[in-house]
């Protein structure tokens, strides 16, 4: 059977360690939220270059700007 002693000193750890979570919780809320607003940007950012490469690689964009499509009365 547990002392009463050590029961008190257990409690005393878990509210504690319970105290110690909830004033950390807003902390890394706020740290998660910023890490994944910067990951959203930058997947952003890279799915906006992937798709100027595949537009800038378009066969009527390759050379001297627009380039009339074959059979096309100009």
């Amino acid at each position: 059977m547990p002392s009463l002693a050590f029961s008190v000193i257990e409690a005393l750890k878990v509210d504690s360690l319970h105290k110690l979570c909830s004033s950390l919780e807003p902390i890394l809320r706020r740290v998660g939220i910023q890490k994944k607003g910067a990951a959203l940007w930058l997947l952003g950012l890279a799915c906006t270059q992937l798709l100027w490469r595949c537009v800038r690689n378009l066969p009527f964009l390759r050379h001297n700007g627009l380039e009339p499509l074959e059979n096309s009365v100009v």
